[in-house]
């Protein structure tokens, strides 16, 4: 039923409502965030919506809204799934690119705004990215770590990006009720402390694969990640295949163990 809906109102341009909302009511986040919502569902999956939108320059509608609530976690999470959506088209790409390096840094500055209080904005910021940046011939590239170049460059910033990283992990290590004091990592006891850095890295690594487009690629319905910062089931098993595959290759790259004397045959 809902994919009928979703082709009608594709049809029917109806993509035109959310959108003008964003004009007409800017200063009511309740109606913006409703039109996030309205507009998530409508291009997931919907070609013909994500033409319209295409068409109606919904990437710098966007990027424009998300500045003006970018300390709104809810209404951000839907704009950033929405413009991760419309991305499938190239005009959006092309909007997109041509407003950098300005466009990059309304989606670093709503993610390190809002993903304390709500960690999907940083997952979907990233899959926004890998998106917008997205190339027809475009590979996936394993086995990188954060600051390691890629082959296909993301042209993330990890230094802006990081920020963002360690704020989600203090955020989700306050809902958990665990103390934090100071600095991202300086916490009472040091199992805390390898606790802080152990979610950090995995962030981390999850929001490499996310704007690499090895996960979660294509339009996407629901959150991808929990509040307490765990993969959601919409990209859950290919992150579990895809950290299967990269702990193998790391096991075949490392060195075979030495043989103490004594223990041969």
């Amino acid at each position: 039923a809902g994919e009928r809906w979703r082709t009608a109102l594709g049809r029917a341009a109806a993509v035109a409502i959310p959108l003008r909302v964003f004009f007409e009511h800017a200063e009511n986040v309740d109606m913006v965030t409703a039109a996030g919502i309205c507009l998530r569902c409508m291009t997931y999956g919907s070609e013909e919506t994500c033409v319209h939108a295409a068409r109606a320059r919904a990437c710098p509608i966007l990027l424009s809204t998300l500045r003006t609530y970018a300390d709104q976690p809810a209404t951000v999470r839907e704009l950033l799934a929405a413009l991760a959506n419309c991305a499938s088209m190239k005009s959006i790409k092309e909007d997109f690119q041509s407003g950098l390096p300005q466009s990059a840094e309304v989606i670093y500055h709503v993610m390190e705004q809002s993903s304390d209080r709500e960690p999907d904005v940083l997952a979907q910021g990233c899959r926004a990215f890998g998106a917008l940046y997205a190339t027809a011939n475009n590979e996936v590239n394993l086995g990188l770590k954060p600051g390691e170049k890629m082959k296909t460059a993301s042209n993330l910033q990890w230094s802006k990006l990081n920020n963002a990283i360690i704020k989600t992990v203090i955020g989700i290590t306050v809902n958990k009720g665990d103390a934090v004091e100071g600095s991202a990592f300086e916490v009472l006891g040091s199992s805390r402390q390898q606790k802080l850095e152990d979610t950090r890295r995995r962030l981390g690594e999850l929001c490499m694969h996310l704007a690499n487009g090895s996960l979660a690629g294509g339009p996407q319905f629901g959150r991808l990640l929990s509040l307490s910062g765990e993969p959601t089931a919409e990209c859950t098993p290919r992150w579990n295949s895809l950290r299967s595959r990269l702990q193998e290759r790391e096991r075949k790259k490392a060195p075979p163990a030495e043989t103490l004397p004594g223990t041969e045959g």
